[in-house]
This record gives C-alpha cells, structure tokens and sequence, in this order.
C-alpha cells in the first residue's frame, strides 16, 4: 500500500500547462492540455500576443512567469546558441516542487547536471524526458534508475507517417538540388552552406537511402559548395 500510494498520478484537470515555444508542435500540445481541462501558457522569445491569442492559450509576460506559475512545464523550442542552456539551475529553481518538466525537444536545451540536482533535492517533483545528450542512454546513467524520472529512447516521433514525411522530403530535396533549385533551405547565410549543415544533410540523405532500400555510394556523387563573389 505505501509503494502504491507513492506511485500516485496527478490530474491535469485545472492545471496550468507551460509551453516554452509555440510552433507547429507546441500548438498541438496546446490543444492536447485544453481537451484536458487544463490552462495554457506559453512564452518563447519570439511569441506574440496575437499568435498566442489565436492558439487560444495565456502568454506569460517572462520565461519566468511561465516557470513560476506553472505546474507542467513542457519544452517546444529547437536548440539553437540562444536555446542552449535555457534551463539551468536558477529557471529549475523557479518551479514549483509539485512541478513537473517534460522536454521531448532537444537534450542541451536543459542543463543536465542542474536537472539531476533538482530531481534529486525535491527542487521538481519530476520530468519526463525523450532527449538525452548521449543517446543510447549509458546503462549507469542516474536518470534511468531516478523514481521521479519517466525516460522513453527517444521514440516520440517514431510513426508511420512521419517516417513516410521525411523520406519523402529527403528524396525530394535532394533532387531539387541535383537540378539546381533547392528546396526548404536552411542554415543558409548568402550562397554559403556552413559545413555542419552540408554534413547534416549528407548523414540525412545517407539514412534515407539505407531505409528506403536504394543504393548509395558516396563516390558516385559530386557535391560543389560555391562562396559568392562579394557584391
């Protein structure tokens, strides 16, 4: 009986969900909390009032108002050098000890150790996580044995007809760009491609062959990355 209790959910149900980004996903986890009784508040750094308002969802006036006041806090921002430790200890600190936080996002986007601390004190009463920084997650890692921690190897996006969208997108941005018209470009400052992008697209494009059950050898194809002249 007392493990039972200790195991006990909590209700979503007039709980205040916070969303750190609010784009395509972060839009639909929205609509997934509302159907749950629960209140919406998002914040990100680029969030407006009129696209908060046409998700139907409260914008919080600081990331840390939405940390504060929330008692879900759930990340939806891509990593990049502003996102990057956006979590740490002091924002950790922030939350509620009845809070949970769930990044299904990108692992660096929370400081890991300050995560492990904070599980650990009580500061959260725990996170559920589909992201870590080392994945497969080593077997002594604390975070698979922590009783407040809910890991999954990230499999969130693990269906059907994602698998069967980005295949389609790799092999049809491929060919645009074997045609001289690329396609849904990014990363992309003037004419020049910076050289992790190009070698992300290449491990894509080599995944996408392997799965898809083409063959690919890497020397039958040419790549020509050209600088532009100054204007």
């Amino acid at each position: 009986m007392r493990d039972a209790r200790r195991r006990r959910g909590d209700d979503g149900a007039g709980k205040r969900l916070g969303l750190l980004g609010l784009g395509h996903i972060g839009s639909n986890v929205a609509r997934i909390g509302q159907a749950f009784g629960m209140e919406v508040m998002a914040w990100s750094q680029n969030l407006t009032a009129d696209k908060a308002a046409a998700a139907g969802v409260k914008l919080a006036s600081s990331k840390d108002e939405l940390l504060e006041s929330s008692d879900f806090v759930s990340i939806h921002v891509v990593l990049s050098d502003r996102t990057r430790g956006l979590i740490g200890a002091r924002e950790l600190g922030l939350m509620r000890p009845s809070a949970y936080l769930i990044n299904t996002s990108r692992a660096p986007i929370v400081d890991r150790e300050a995560l492990i601390e904070a599980l650990r004190s009580g500061k959260i009463a725990g996170a559920g996580l589909d992201v870590f920084e080392q994945e497969p997650l080593p077997v002594d890692d604390p975070l698979r044995t922590m009783p407040n921690v809910l890991a999954t190897p990230h499999i969130g996006y693990v269906t059907e007809a994602t698998y069967r969208a980005y295949f389609r997108g790799i092999v049809e941005a491929i060919d645009a760009y074997l045609k001289g018209s690329p396609i849904n470009v990014i990363g992309y400052e003037g004419n020049v491609i910076t050289l992790d992008m190009f070698s992300r697209c290449l491990e894509l494009g080599a995944y996408a062959a392997v799965v898809g059950g083409a063959i690919m050898r890497p020397k039958e194809i040419t790549f020509r990355i050209v600088q532009a002249s100054a204007r």
